[in-house]
């Protein structure tokens, strides 16, 4: 065990968590996606992106988050969370990712979607 946690709430958009890393090792780097709600609007989350050498030091991304709602879709008005990430061949990324819109008591999750993002950016 860790002495220390892989990641802390150290960047002004995080608010209150931080919550489902998934990581991957591409181009001999660990990418983690992670959660956090966003402190901008503290009902709906985004994620941001960190990247490591060895698994257990970790950068955040200086232009975090990457990925939020969008409120054109009804269906993901408030969260984009529990992500799984594949890297493409072009360098972006496809994302698959549970959605909620703002009526949460009605149903947890509404919708499972899909997109694709850039990846790290210095």
């Amino acid at each position: 065990m860790a002495a220390e946690p892989a990641l802390r709430l150290d960047q002004e958009w995080e608010h209150v968590t931080l919550f489902y890393p998934y990581v991957l090792k591409t181009g001999g780097v660990y990418v983690m996606w992670y959660g956090s709600y966003w402190r901008a609007d503290t009902s709906k989350t985004a994620l941001g992106l960190a990247v490591s050498e060895d698994g257990l030091h970790w950068t955040k991304g200086p232009h975090n988050p990457v990925f939020g709602p969008d409120e054109s879709r009804a269906w993901e008005t408030n969260y984009t969370t529990s992500q799984t990430v594949l890297p493409l061949a072009d360098g972006r990324w496809r994302i698959w990712y549970a959605s909620r819109c703002s009526n949460f008591q009605a149903h947890k999750y509404f919708a499972i979607a899909t997109a694709v993002c850039d990846g790290p950016k210095d």
